[in-house]
């Protein structure tokens, strides 16, 4: 049976195929610089017959002086605009901006390059933060820069207090004067004994302070106050004569050096753990043994002959 559709046919647009676009966006033009890593750019819409295919939008694309364009970035609009903020920029530094229009299959060439200069942001958090226990009253902070400063580094803050129950009360926290962008570390004194502290960390630059670093110290010596052992002198077996008794062996290793064995008799759960804690008594850092059972031997393995160690039982 013949005769006539009651309803238009509906219009559908195709492409038999798509190639590359032939224009670039003209008069790209920075509006405003609103922020560290934020701008207003605009530029000059391409006329439609020119994208020669399906025109899915246009590409900003910016990379900053100390990357270049191998490691640039880039963020889409849709095809009716002809400005957006562009809030991928680098803070502090030279930044080069450029837009393409694109289809389904091809971009464009790129419009002209502008470049201007983003003022300075906050610093990341610093790359490393540690806290080690010097006696039982004072805790050595030590951090290093941070990897993204985003300015010029002014120097750090650093604040701390008692923590109870995972809270930290803010009544007794305290805020230390701010130390400069040369110094790696601090010794903080006159701290409570067999208290948890938290410590948090901050660099800044004359745009403000950056992101926060927290962690946890206890100054909760379990057995050696004053640790010193001579690895040369060291009896076969020992035992320390304050309570709780602490016990070590020395062991001559294949190597050359001495391990020493150690445990830790304080009557608790077999669940519970401690910490060993030892270095050499001329040097700064600390080397932990972390996570040891309450009914286990943990061995401190590789000491040097003729040296002298400090060692700490940390809960």
């Amino acid at each position: 049976m013949k005769g006539e559709a009651n309803v238009a046919a509906a219009d559908v647009i195709g492409f038999s195929g798509e190639d590359e676009p032939l224009m670039s966006p003209e008069n790209i033009t920075l509006v405003q610089i609103l922020g560290p890593t934020t701008a207003l750019i605009s530029w000059d819409p391409v006329p439609p017959q020119s994208i020669r295919g399906h025109f899915r939008g246009y590409k900003i694309q910016t990379y900053d002086y100390n990357n270049g364009p191998e490691h640039q970035r880039e963020m889409i609009v849709s095809s009716n605009r002809t400005s957006a903020l562009v809030d991928i920029l680098a803070p502090f530094s030279e930044n080069f901006v450029r837009v393409r229009a694109f289809n389904g299959a091809f971009d464009g060439p790129s419009s002209d390059v502008i470049s201007f200069q983003t003022p300075e942001g906050t610093p990341g958090p610093v790359a490393s933060f540690d806290g080690n226990l010097v006696g039982s009253t004072t805790v050595k902070l030590i951090w290093s820069e941070p990897k993204e400063i985003n300015g010029e580094l002014k120097g750090y803050r650093i604040s701390y207090g008692i923590v109870h129950d995972a809270r930290l009360y803010p009544s007794i926290d305290h805020n230390l004067p701010n130390i400069g962008p040369n110094e790696t570390s601090l010794e903080i004194t006159n701290l409570n004994r067999n208290t948890w502290y938290r410590f948090t960390i901050k660099a800044f630059t004359a745009h403000g302070g950056g992101s926060p670093y927290a962690i946890r110290v206890s100054t909760k010596i379990l057995a050696l106050d004053k640790p010193s052992v001579s690895i040369s002198n060291l009896p076969a077996t020992c035992e320390d004569l304050n309570e709780p008794v602490s016990t070590w062996t020395r062991v001559e290793s294949t190597d050359g050096n001495v391990d020493l064995k150690f445990s830790w008799n304080q009557k608790k759960s077999a669940s519970d753990t401690y910490s060993v804690m030892y270095k050499e008594k001329r040097k700064s850092y600390w080397q932990m043994i972390p996570n040891v059972l309450h009914n286990e031997t943990v061995t401190v393995t590789g000491l040097s002959k003729g040296a002298v160690y400090e060692i700490k039982v940390v809960d």
